[in-house]
């Protein structure tokens, strides 16, 4: 986790050295946010460039091993001519080692993002809600484990809503809901109340859903970019 937190701060100063005309104080009246209350906050700070606030949400022990899931909210000043068309390059720039599972646009200057990466042999995902309008781009990145959880729970599939998935097939990680279920809520309730400049609706949100009988173009990730 700590590797993916240090690539999107690394790739978010390149774009807001480029345009710094913003203060911390404009920029906080410009974005709207509220965490759940069971997020718990690491860290906040803010320079000339970015606000960073960093969230742990739970932590899971795998074998020897604790693996956090966090929770990351930038926000930073962007040039003018930057939009929403740009989001796909900074998402990438971010997770250089993941693979795109999804991605899905709702409205003029927002898209949510999931996206699946391995890390010391253990499997995350990740879901990724960015804004970019009146000089400010603002992101919210949640990175979790795919935990296997009992066998006895039925599959489900982790996707985004299917109505704003626009030129793709659907797709989404096999996953058991338990594993999951507080992940997706806390980050749908946390991109509802995301906003630049009062705006923003949230509608392509995270969904948690039951497998079609047609599995063929379901992404099974298995740590594996190839395997579907």
């Amino acid at each position: 986790m700590k590797k993916v937190l240090m690539l999107v701060a690394a790739a978010v100063l390149v774009l807001a050295a480029k345009q710094t005309g913003l203060c911390v104080e404009a920029r906080q009246s410009m974005v709207s946010f509220s965490a759940p209350a069971d997020w718990k906050l690491l860290k906040a700070k803010s320079t000339d460039k970015v606000t960073t606030k960093l969230y742990l949400l739970r932590k899971d022990k795998i074998g020897s091993a604790i693996h956090p899931s966090n929770a990351l909210l930038q926000y930073y000043p962007v040039p003018a001519s930057a939009t929403i068309g740009d989001a796909d390059g900074i998402v990438a720039s971010h997770f250089k080692d993941a693979t795109l599972i999804l991605q899905a646009q709702d409205e003029p200057d927002w898209k949510t993002y999931l996206l699946v990466y391995s890390e010391r042999n253990q499997q995350y995902i990740v879901l990724n809600r960015i804004g970019i309008l009146d000089g400010m781009g603002v992101e919210l990145m949640l990175s979790f484990p795919l935990l296997q959880g009992k066998e006895s729970e039925p599959l489900v599939i982790l996707t985004l809503n299917e109505i704003y998935v626009q030129n793709q097939k659907m797709a989404g990680v096999y996953c058991r809901k338990s594993t999951v279920a507080d992940m997706v809520n806390g980050f749908n309730s946390a991109c509802r109340s995301l906003k630049i400049s009062n705006k923003g609706e949230y509608k392509a949100d995270a969904v948690i859903i039951n497998p079609p009988s047609d599995v063929s173009e379901i992404y099974r990730y298995n740590g594996d970019a190839n395997t579907k």
